[in-house]
């Protein structure tokens, strides 16, 4: 396993379970690249029938860990989708047999503190709410003894009988494959006959002080106004983190992270100005995000697997959210060879 996120931890457990030999490999810290960060949003909502069944599916996963982490991992707090798709996450919501409720200006402000413009509706999420990230990675570094064993990495196949993982720390001999390694996975599938033709992009999440720190409010998804953004509560510390959603990030080939820190900033500021009266205007803390996009997807929160010889390869955008269950699915392709329908690249 290559990649100590939580979908190559969650993958990596879900094999030992199945009595497979693994090794999880990580070039930095266990769930410091695309997984880091302290909360996380679980909506049930997705613009796609597809996605919004896999989340109710993984939601299940979710309340299957809690007995092993010692704790509740997915709170209460509901998701608001303002504009956007909103009409068809709500029809997918009730597909998949959960009742989303619409929600106007007086009710979204009493829920997330957000002013709507004139005529502006909203989507609540029942399912919606914060993931507790801290707390499973914690548990999933601690249950798969994830290695920071690598600094750089080459594949080199051995033809029908695996590859050969050249590093400076030393030789990795192995069956099979799985590459989960977030920004990483494009340049590492490269290495083994899979082009994903992905860019890499970035933004900033910046969390505001709430102006009434006791407040818990709902997640958020905001494609109503100028900018398109998303909001969680953080925790207990009477903050609130907002960051850009959508096609608004920056392409890491044209804007540095600097650049696009200082972007996010700018914007985000503007937006808490003009739709989030409840917060601080100034944040006090930062949290720096990449993540790939692939024309061999969907768009959005899309995945996508492949199943090549004696490997497989996961790689997508927001997929903390269904660890859970992508962990058991990646694990099934691994033994298998066969990927999910779910799972297959534009399903």
């Amino acid at each position: 396993m290559i990649g100590s996120g939580i979908i190559g931890m969650a993958t990596t457990l879900a094999l030992r379970r199945r009595g497979v030999d693994v090794a999880c490999l990580e070039a930095g810290e266990p769930g410091g690249g695309q997984s880091k960060g302290p909360v996380r949003i679980f909506r049930m909502a997705h613009a796609g029938q597809g996605l919004t069944v896999l989340a109710k599916r993984a939601r299940q996963g979710w309340t299957d860990w809690e007995a092993p982490v010692g704790r509740e991992l997915i709170g209460d707090h509901g998701a608001v989708i303002v504009g956007g798709r909103a009409e068809a996450m709500a029809r997918n919501l009730e597909f998949a047999g959960v009742a989303g409720e619409t929600l106007d200006a007086d009710a979204v402000r009493r829920r997330v503190g957000a002013e709507l413009a004139p005529g502006e509706t909203a989507l609540l999420d029942p399912a919606g709410g914060n993931i507790c990230a801290g707390a499973i990675m914690g548990y999933l570094t601690a249950a798969t003894e994830a290695q920071r064993t690598i600094t750089r990495l080459e594949v080199a196949a051995r033809g029908a009988d695996g590859f050969d993982l050249l590093t400076p720390e030393g030789i990795w001999s192995t069956e099979h494959l799985v590459l989960c390694a977030g920004e990483g996975t494009p340049a590492l599938a490269e290495q083994i006959g899979l082009d994903l033709k992905a860019s890499l992009y970035r933004h900033s999440r910046f969390a505001f002080p709430m102006r009434d720190p006791g407040r818990r409010p709902s997640c958020l998804l905001d494609h109503g106004a100028a900018e398109h953004v998303y909001g969680l509560v953080v925790g207990s510390s009477g903050r609130y983190a907002m960051g850009l959603s959508g096609d608004t990030d920056y392409p890491a080939e044209q804007v540095s992270a600097d650049e696009a820190s200082h972007l996010s900033h700018l914007r985000l500021r503007a937006h808490v100005a003009e739709r989030m009266p409840e917060l601080e205007p100034e944040p006090v803390a930062e949290l720096r995000c990449s993540f790939g996009r692939s024309p061999l997807l969907g768009g959005g929160d899309d995945v996508g697997v492949w199943a090549l010889p004696n490997a497989t390869v996961c790689f997508g955008n927001n997929l903390f959210k269904f660890a859970p269950l992508l962990g058991e699915m990646l694990a099934e392709t691994a033994l298998s060879g066969v990927v999910p329908a779910p799972l297959r690249a534009g399903a």
